[in-house]
This record gives C-alpha cells, sequence and structure tokens, in this order.
C-alpha cells in the first residue's frame, strides 16, 4: 500500500500483491503547488497505514509492516503534531504493527523520528535521497524470515544431462 501525505493523509494506493502497481502510482506521484506551503500531517499517514493494514484487504498470513519516509518535521493537524503524530504510532503498534521510520534530510528531528518507530533500532537516518535505497534494503534484510534466496542457473547442454 502507498499513503502520502502533506496537510491531508491519503492512500494512493490499497495493499495489493501486486509491486509493479505500487510501482507504477509512485512514478506517476506529483506535489501539488498548494502542498507545497501546507503541512507536515505525520499522525493522520499513520491512521491511515494503520486503517489499511487492519482492513480485509490485508493478508492475514504477512506480517503487518509499515516504513514511515518523513522529513521528521510534522507541523499538522494538532496544537501538538508531534504528540498527535505519537500516538497515532502508539496505536499502529498496539494492532500489531511493526514501525520502520526513515527521516530524509539535514533538519531532521531524530528524536521523533525514533519515537515514532518500534524500537530504536527500526529508526533510520538518510542525509541524502541516495542512501534511502540502502535503507529500504537494510529493512527488507531484516524482515525476511528466510534471508535471501540464492538460485542457481544450471544451463542445458547438448551433452544433456548425467545420470544420478
Amino acid at each position: 500500500a502507498l499513503v502520502t501525505f502533506a496537510t491531508d493523509a491519503q492512500i494512493n494506493s490499497p495493499l495489493t500483491s501486486s509491486v509493479s502497481a505500487v510501482a507504477d502510482t509512485i512514478a506517476t506521484l506529483t506535489i501539488d503547488p498548494e502542498e507545497e506551503t501546507g503541512s507536515t500531517n505525520t499522525g493522520d499517514a499513520l491512521l491511515r497505514g494503520t486503517e489499511e493494514l487492519n482492513s480485509a484487504r490485508h493478508n492475514q498470513e504477512a506480517r503487518k509492516i509499515m516504513v514511515l519516509l518523513t522529513d521528521g518535521l510534522a507541523t499538522a493537524p494538532e496544537e501538538n503534531p508531534d504528540k498527535y503524530a505519537q500516538q497515532a504510532a502508539q496505536r499502529a503498534k498496539a494492532s500489531g504493527i511493526t514501525l520502520f521510520t526513515i527521516g530524509l534530510g539535514e533538519n531532521v528531528n531524530m528524536d521523533f523520528v525514533t519515537a515514532l518507530a518500534s524500537t530504536p533500532q527500526q529508526a533510520y537516518r538518510a542525509l541524502s535521497v541516495g542512501e534511502v535505497d540502502r535503507i529500504y534494503k537494510s529493512i527488507t534484510g531484516e524482515i525476511c524470515e528466510d534471508g535471501a534466496a540464492i538460485i542457481e542457473v544450471i544451463p542445458k547442454t547438448d551433452a544433456g544431462f548425467s545420470t544420478l
């Protein structure tokens, strides 16, 4: 699934097993010029993600994992947006969701980003967009229960196969 958030949070792609469908959605995302001067509603993003992971679309055989990529500077919707986001993160974690957080940029409030994550080890900082891919790979490695698959390809030759 994909949730975007600025002043408002919205589900751009509901839960699906189609990685390409979500990738296509990400590729077509644009930033509304009005949102560039809007707010960062981290709390509502966490609430939308929690709703989606607790919906009927969630595969009951799958773990509930949420990855939040943020500038770490919540500015909406409440008087205290950090507290609102932390309460939303607590609701997510209480419902069985493992929450990974990535703070992107130099001005990230890492105390806030770490408070949202399920554990301090599940909070990351990326100083550049290039580091985000490395962090996503690290998270993927952590959540893969069996580790990366190793596939050995043995080409068939004209000589045929040897007998066992």
